[in-house]
């Protein structure tokens, strides 16, 4: 393939977001609690660093939340 550099894209929503970034992973936070916010729950997203990864020869950045099984736990308070 001419001009191909062995790198595989970066994965990136339909608005050409990429999440697999820092600052990617932050919007994506935001917008996972915001989501459910709106939904009236009251969901916690946080970021963990996981350093380095061999396999993927990237760092990456895992998104924590307290869902339980994809769904949030309590409503919001109000």
């Amino acid at each position: 393939m001419a001009g191909y550099d062995g790198r595989l894209p970066s994965p990136a929503d339909e608005d050409g977001q990429d999440y697999f970034t820092p600052d990617g992973a932050e919007l994506l936070k935001q917008r996972i609690e915001a989501y459910w916010n709106e939904r009236g729950f009251a969901v916690q997203v946080s970021l963990a660093p996981a350093g380095f990864s061999a396999p993927l020869r990237a760092a990456r950045v895992d998104l924590r939340s307290d869902m339980l099984n994809g769904m949030p736990r309590r409503a919001k308070t109000i």
